[in-house]
């Protein structure tokens, strides 16, 4: 058995019932390893300062003050998403720029088709046209979707900051 092991067994030890509970093989094994017996040692002393440990009263600015922050956290987490027009209003944005790009995209193939037509055969500018008005189709979605959920988390983080 390795010494992390040993070290995750001591702190159950340490934790049940301390060094009365450790048996021969692990007394051994911390008489001759120096990292298990210092681990244990520490495990030991947090043990007992956190018997010995008193509880603080805490300052009613301090409880104000979690009170306030916890309860922004509930009111920024109990508003809808969906209908809120921090969202609503960046994804209508969204979805009538994307087919401003798709067109964009098919108007530049179309104006390099017809440019490279007499070159090249039309089955391949077909397929350059396809793919690249669904590469700016996927792209373009992808980042007109996030913005919407972007400033929703900027809005969220400024509700709940202090």
């Amino acid at each position: 058995m390795n010494c992390e092991a040993r070290q995750e067994q001591l702190e159950q030890i340490a934790f049940e019932g301390g060094s009365e509970a450790l048996v021969e093989e692990q007394r051994e094994h911390l008489e001759t390893c120096a990292d298990c017996s210092s681990h244990f040692a520490l495990l030991q002393q947090l043990i007992d300062e956190a018997r010995d440990a008193r509880p603080e009263a805490i300052s009613p600015q301090l409880r104000a003050s979690v009170h306030e922050r916890a309860a922004r956290a509930l009111r920024a987490s109990r508003a809808n998403p969906i209908f809120r027009g921090d969202i609503a209003a960046p994804l209508a944005v969204a979805l009538l720029a994307l087919p401003i790009a798709i067109g964009q995209g098919w108007l530049w193939t179309q104006g390099l088709s017809y440019l490279l037509e007499p070159w090249l055969p039309t089955s391949v500018l077909t397929g350059l046209t396809i793919f690249y008005a669904a590469s700016a189709a996927l792209t373009l979605g992808g980042l007109y979707g996030s913005l919407p959920f972007a400033i929703a988390y900027a809005n969220r983080n400024r509700l709940e900051a202090p």
